[in-house]
């Protein structure tokens, strides 16, 4: 059986790829604390956990159904409640007294300010969706841990197949302890770890890691055997000629053929970004790998 972590995940990474944008907040019924989507043609806010029986009616589990019927029955009590406290007051509240103008002025550089730390974390909620959704589509997964930077707004970090994890906003790389030494041996002490937050209860201790350089590609040179027939100088100089020309025609031409498959890679990376069919992303991925594969061969062939 699939975790509630697996199934969170895999239901953002559905809305994502409908141009679902993930907010900064955090869905906080029951402690869910799970990033909260909105919907691009309405604007609601929806959790994919809580609201699943709307998003997801088909994909219901069992404790979600029970969690649906208990905060239907907890709102139905509420509403009566509310209802009572209705009929029982007589009077309704006079309105508060107007406030001095600092102190006018004071609430509006207040409300100026919390507009802007909104307007902040919705543009970084809008670049992060869309950074991790690109993660996503290249086979990373999204962990439900966020960015311990503080000028992040509970970015989720995501995690590639070597258990590193990386924050797509600031661009930093974690890694737990025992998989970094697993990974790269001990821990530079010199070097101060830092852990995120919502992991800092667990066993297992979060560090830096580094990003790793790229290896280098050894050479390989093929030597041709040396001929022993004996030619006259003109004959050995014409062919040498010819080879040098043949070989100019023929770098050109892959490095055209190279060029091209290039283009054609930034086209369908451009119409992979806008599609939202599953079957033309996996048959545009398709694609984009067999140009990649045709650009590797290019280069042999060059070299």
């Amino acid at each position: 059986m699939s975790s509630r972590l697996d199934i969170v995940t895999g239901r953002m990474s559905k809305l994502m790829l409908k141009r679902w944008p993930m907010l900064a907040d955090l869905c906080s019924v029951d402690g869910c604390c799970s990033p909260l989507m909105r919907n691009p043609a309405t604007g609601d806010t929806k959790c994919v956990w809580h609201d699943a029986k709307e998003l997801f009616p088909d994909e219901m589990t069992e404790g979600e159904i029970k969690a649906s019927a208990a905060n239907t029955e907890s709102a139905k009590d509420s509403d009566a409640t509310c209802k009572t406290d209705e009929k029982m007051s007589t009077e309704a509240e006079k309105p508060p007294a107007l406030s001095n103008y600092a102190s006018s002025t004071a609430d509006k550089d207040d409300e100026e300010e919390e507009a802007r730390l909104r307007r902040e974390r919705r543009e970084q909620s809008d670049r992060a969706s869309h950074l991790i959704a690109k993660r996503l589509l290249q086979g990373w997964k999204m962990i439900d841990r966020p960015c311990p930077n503080k000028q992040c707004y509970s970015v989720p970090l995501v995690e590639d197949r070597d258990r590193v994890q990386f924050c797509v906003i600031c661009e930093q790389r974690y890694m737990y302890e025992n998989h970094y030494i697993k990974k790269y041996g001990a821990i530079d002490q010199s070097q101060p770890s830092e852990a995120p937050a919502a992991v800092a209860s667990t066993s297992q201790a979060v560090t830096k890691a580094p990003v790793s350089a790229k290896p280098k590609k050894d050479a390989l040179v093929i030597q041709e055997p040396e001929t022993t027939t004996t030619v006259s100088k003109s004959q050995k100089q014409q062919p040498q000629k010819r080879a040098t020309e043949s070989t100019v025609v023929s770098s050109s031409a892959v490095q055209e053929a190279i060029d091209a498959l290039n283009e054609k890679i930034a086209d369908l990376s451009a119409r992979l970004l806008e599609t939202t069919c599953p079957k033309d992303i996996v048959r545009i991925s398709k694609a984009i790998s067999s140009c990649a594969k045709a650009i590797s061969k290019c280069q042999r062939l060059s070299n």
